[in-house]
C-alpha cells in the first residue's frame, strides 16, 4: 500500500465546497485531484488560482494536434523569413499541464524583484523600434516613439528567458515546453491543412 500513490490515484474525489463548473466537467477535462498546495479551483470558469504569485492559470488537458504548418498558410512567416518550414505533424501530449491564462504583470514581477533583488525592468516604453536584419535583434531607439508609462497591471517586457526562468522558480512555476505552448496556443480549433 502505498498511501501517496492512493492520495493521487485516478479516483475521483470531489470536494462539496468546489465550483459548479469544476463539478460539471467530466474527469478527463479535470486536473489529477487533490490539486497541489497552493493551487486553488477559480470561481470563475476553468481558471486556477495559484497562490504564491498570484497567477491565473487554466488547465489544458491531454490531447492530439498538429504541429507547425505550411508557409503558404501562415501570411506572417512569408513576411520575415524565406526558409521553408517542416511538414506538419500529429503530436500527442499524454499529460495535461496548467499554464498561465494572462501574461505575468509589472506588478507581480516588481514583487519578485523586490523579495530577490533581482533587476527590475524599466516601464517607460517613449521607445522606437528599428527593425534588424533577419535573424538579429532590432534596436529600441528613446525618445522616438510613444510616451506610455507600464502599470502594475500591464505585462512585463524587456526580460530575457533567464529572467523568465528565475521568475518562475521564484513563484514555484515551470516555463512551458515548446509542444505544450504550441498546444495551448492553437486553444480549442485545430490548424486546418489541406491535402
Amino acid at each position: 500500500f502505498d498511501p501517496i500513490q492512493e492520495a493521487h490515484s485516478s479516483v475521483d474525489v470531489l470536494l462539496a465546497d468546489e465550483p459548479e463548473w469544476f463539478l460539471r466537467q467530466k474527469p478527463a477535462e479535470r486536473p489529477p485531484y487533490p490539486l497541489p498546495e497552493g493551487l486553488v479551483v477559480s470561481h470563475q470558469d476553468r481558471q486556477y488560482e495559484w497562490g504564491p504569485d498570484g497567477s491565473v492559470l487554466v488547465w489544458v488537458p491531454p490531447g492530439t494536434f498538429t504541429l507547425g504548418g505550411r508557409t503558404e498558410q501562415m501570411s506572417f512567416a512569408r513576411a520575415i523569413t524565406v526558409i521553408e518550414l517542416p511538414e506538419p505533424r500529429r503530436v500527442t501530449l499524454t499529460r495535461g499541464f496548467f499554464i498561465g491564462k494572462y501574461e505575468v504583470s509589472y506588478g507581480q514581477y516588481a514583487r519578485f524583484c523586490h523579495a530577490t533583488g533581482h533587476r527590475i525592468p524599466d516601464r517607460d516604453n517613449n521607445l522606437k523600434i528599428i527593425p534588424g536584419e533577419i535573424w538579429t535583434e532590432n534596436i529600441w531607439k528613446r525618445g522616438d516613439g510613444i510616451d506610455f508609462k507600464a502599470t502594475d497591471q500591464h505585462p512585463v517586457w524587456r526580460i530575457d528567458w533567464f529572467d523568465a526562468q528565475a521568475y518562475c522558480e521564484w513563484a514555484g512555476l515551470r516555463l512551458p515546453h515548446e509542444l505544450e505552448w504550441e498546444y495551448a496556443a492553437r486553444g480549442v480549433l485545430p490548424l486546418q491543412l489541406e491535402g
